[in-house]
């Protein structure tokens, strides 16, 4: 029977189970490994001072056992102890009290796990020691696995504590760099309190950082949920990016590039510091501190820069923002963005809208502001028109006034050179007025055809009706008035 009862030990394997479990809970708290890790220590030293102190205490108790198989007087640390604080009460004239105070389990227990905790921790003080050869047997074993599990807790311990806050490591780190650094150039004072405010300010940066590095350990969908639920609300703000789809919203989100300024400097992406470096204007969003551009106070949440989807350099708000104070931005650069509108060209359908129809408004807005300041304007084209309409056909003079108006547009007015933007731009602009060129050419033939034909006819009424010389009698009449053959038209 007792073989049988050992076989229920069998259930002790359903502590196996209990990773699972601590797996479950982990996921829906959430709790810092590190905060495990260190409860996990604490628990092992309770487990193995309970283990030691049972152990202990139930040698303790067992020397009439010991004693029936010759393995000692029957004498133990216990009887020691018990002999030990009754001398010492009578020599105090106490009486036994002292001795009494070791007889239950519990006062037994608590003993055994003070000696257990002691030699666990290497301290030792050396008032309960072993009597006999078993107890010597299992001092030496239990020495043994509590240094091991003590080594192993403080190490464990120590590498925690030492890895459990790596971003305030690596600030540190980068702190003395900079000390070192600014003390062998022999930096001004005012310069080296600037550099570290600026480096404590960097801190929150940094720690971003990382977060985008594990977001993209997630899957896709996972991803596309993160990043969703980060950038929603400022790309709601931006009218060309709201609506978009949660796997081209992850892709931008991805494509955002942090920034840090400090107060007064202008708000200037990489890739617009250097002439040399391509044109690459980005979109900011302000994530920490305060802005000013244009008389408006930008603050967390708000985004500025909207137009850098247009190609063209004239056509976009130069005006730049300054840092009121430190101010971290996000930066999401043209260049990246065409990327994902190769990668997603039918989901990013109304971004190619948005930039066809900002282009258009700002380019006639650009044209406008050229035009106001020449004289005539537009009106230029009729005026020409109307003049030279008088000496030849009106086709001709529409056509005329029509190449003039784009060789205005395209060269510009005296010495002017033509903007790159007009590259484009202005080759649209002359396709578009060779076909109304060719349209307005085609109705006015129509027109002059119709006209003659009017005429014929009107002079063979004439004819008809007074005469064969009253025709041109009535068209010398109007000559002599001065009246000219196209006004009679």
């Amino acid at each position: 029977m007792r073989t049988l009862r050992v076989l229920r030990l069998v259930r002790l394997f359903r502590m196996l189970r209990i990773s699972r479990v601590l797996i479950r809970w982990h996921s829906s708290i959430g709790v810092q490994y590190a905060h495990f890790s260190l409860a996990k220590f604490c628990f092992l030293t309770v487990i193995a001072s309970h283990w030691m102190s049972c152990a202990w205490g139930s040698i303790g108790q067992a020397g009439e056992d010991l004693q029936a198989f010759g393995l000692g007087d029957g004498r133990t640390w216990l009887t020691v102890l018990r002999e030990h604080l009754a001398s010492e009460s009578n020599s105090e004239n106490v009486g036994d009290g002292a001795a009494h105070q070791v007889q239950g389990q519990w006062q037994i227990y608590t003993v055994s796990l003070y000696w257990a905790v002691v030699s666990l921790t290497s301290i030792g003080y050396g008032d309960i020691v072993p009597v006999n050869s078993v107890e010597y047997s299992l001092c030496v074993v239990m020495a043994a696995v509590g240094s091991s599990v003590w080594a192993y807790v403080i190490g464990g311990v120590c590498g925690i504590l030492s890895s459990m806050d790596p971003h305030t490591v690596q600030f540190q780190q980068s702190m003395d760099d900079l000390n070192v650094m600014m003390h062998l150039n022999r930096l001004p004072g005012e310069l080296r309190r600037r550099l570290r405010t600026y480096l404590h300010e960097n801190r929150n940066l940094q720690q971003r950082k990382s977060g985008h590095q594990i977001v993209d350990l997630l899957s896709p969908t996972l991803k596309s949920e993160v990043e969703l639920k980060c950038n929603q609300d400022w790309m709601d703000k931006v009218w060309y990016l709201r609506g978009l789809e949660a796997d081209v919203v992850a892709e931008i989100a991805r494509t955002l590039e942090q920034a840090l300024f400090a107060p007064q400097e202008v708000v200037v992406g990489k890739w617009q510091r250097s002439e040399n470096m391509p044109s690459n204007p980005a979109l900011y969003v302000v994530q920490r501190g305060m802005a000013a551009r244009c008389g408006r106070v930008l603050v967390k949440g708000a985004v500025f820069g909207e137009d850098m989807i247009l190609v063209t350099d004239e056509l976009r708000d130069k005006r730049a923002a300054r840092a009121v104070s430190y101010l971290e931005v996000n930066c999401l650069y043209r260049l990246e963005l065409d990327k994902v509108r190769e990668l997603y060209p039918k989901e990013t359908q109304q971004i190619r809208r948005a930039q066809i129809r900002m282009a258009a408004r700002r380019a006639f807005i650009f044209q406008a502001s050229k035009l106001h300041k020449k004289e005539g304007g537009w009106t230029d084209i009729f005026a020409a028109a109307s003049h030279e309409g008088a000496t030849g056909s009106l086709a001709k003079s529409v056509s005329m006034a029509v190449h003039r108006k784009q060789s205005a547009i395209l060269v510009g007015a005296g010495d002017v050179e033509p903007p790159p933007w007009m590259a484009a731009f202005g080759q649209n602009l002359v396709d578009r007025f060779d076909k109304l060129e060719q349209t307005l050419g085609t109705r006015i033939s129509q027109v002059e055809g119709r006209l003659a034909t009017l005429e014929s006819l009107h002079e063979k009424y004439v004819r008809i009706n007074c005469g064969s010389g009253c025709g041109p009698a009535v068209l010398n009449n109007l000559q002599g008035t001065g009246t000219s053959r196209s006004q009679w038209r």
